[in-house]
């Protein structure tokens, strides 16, 4: 059994704001290890070696971790912090955040999905958190 989560459109930009936020604040408190381990999956996903994620990679990275395609378009837009194309290191520090917290985790799921509501099932979730 699924929980359902709202995922209209309205007041995402100011969450991910918020979101974004935390996100950076949080990462200013991480260890040298840890802030590691985010630049590796920013390099892992920045296949071109750029230094920006492209959707096509996004995308690649992330179906190969189980997220569903429909919704990585979405959440592309929602992590991008200007409307250049492309994720910078500062999206992947937002978005490794998203998947370590379960207040944020099934936004990863349900974001802007051309549904307004998405039931996340267990095996779903579970797959986020191994990353």
């Amino acid at each position: 059994m699924g929980v359902e989560y709202n995922t209209s459109p309205h007041n995402n930009t100011h969450d991910m704001d918020e979101i974004r936020r935390e996100a950076l604040n949080d990462y200013q408190q991480r260890t040298k290890e840890q802030k590691q381990r985010v630049l590796n999956i920013f390099k892992a996903m920045d296949t071109d070696g750029n230094g920006s994620i492209s959707i096509q990679e996004f995308v690649k990275s992330l179906q190969q971790k189980g997220l569903y395609r429909d919704h990585l378009y979405g959440l592309f837009t929602q992590l991008q912090t200007d409307n250049s194309g492309t994720l910078n290191f500062e999206a992947i520090i937002t978005l490794k955040f998203m998947v370590d917290h379960d207040k944020y985790r099934n936004r990863l799921v349900a974001t802007f999905s051309n549904v307004n509501t998405h039931k996340v099932t267990k095996d779903e979730s579970a797959s986020h958190q191994r990353w």
